[in-house]
């Protein structure tokens, strides 16, 4: 992949760099309208071209979104606010992303002794807390397209998709229980 060192802002240069011929082109300086100078510039070389767009405003990406055609335009910041929000809550959340406006938040949960996960299978667990297990780890070994029959046992591993709230109902269900 060559490197060209010159201002992108400037339609020889995206010439250059193969515009004309790419099929996606990805903007992601530090400033929002120089990131859009260029997306439009490389839209008037070849109509249709895949944009990915980085913003620092997420109104502004939202907008140029719909006003402008441009594919998909994020927000840095609104990227990193679900991630900062799942590291203040007690949750051991791995990832945090939108779809939508929905908030989804991957975790993976080690069942604990004494949990009341213990017994439960993968169906209850999704039904109870509205969730969906995405991998199982246990004595079997690592399953990615889980069964709903697989019972929990003490130090099975799992990894779900579930909203924070749930998540905090999955951490407690896995507390030990008080005799």
């Amino acid at each position: 992949m060559p490197v060209i060192i010159a201002d992108a802002r400037q339609r020889e240069t995206l010439v250059k760099a193969g515009a004309p011929r790419a099929r996606a082109i990805i903007p992601c300086t530090e400033d929002d309208l120089t990131n859009l100078d260029i997306a439009l510039d490389a839209r008037e070389l070849k109509p249709g071209i895949k944009v990915v767009m980085r913003m620092f405003d997420a109104d502004l990406a939202r907008k140029v979104e719909r006003g402008f055609g441009i594919h998909t335009a994020f927000s840095t910041s609104a990227l990193a606010a679900p991630a900062f929000a799942a590291a203040a809550t007690q949750a051991d959340i791995s990832h945090s992303f939108y779809v939508g406006d929905t908030l989804l938040n991957v975790s993976q949960v080690t069942v604990r002794a004494g949990s009341r996960l213990v017994g439960k299978t993968l169906a209850q667990l999704e039904r109870e807390l509205d969730l969906s297990v995405i991998m199982h780890r246990g004595a079997e070994g690592v399953d990615l397209h889980p069964v709903p029959e697989i019972v929990l046992a003490v130090g099975d591993c799992i990894v779900v998709f579930a909203s924070l709230d749930t998540l905090n109902r999955l951490r407690q269900l896995n507390q030990p229980n008080e005799v």
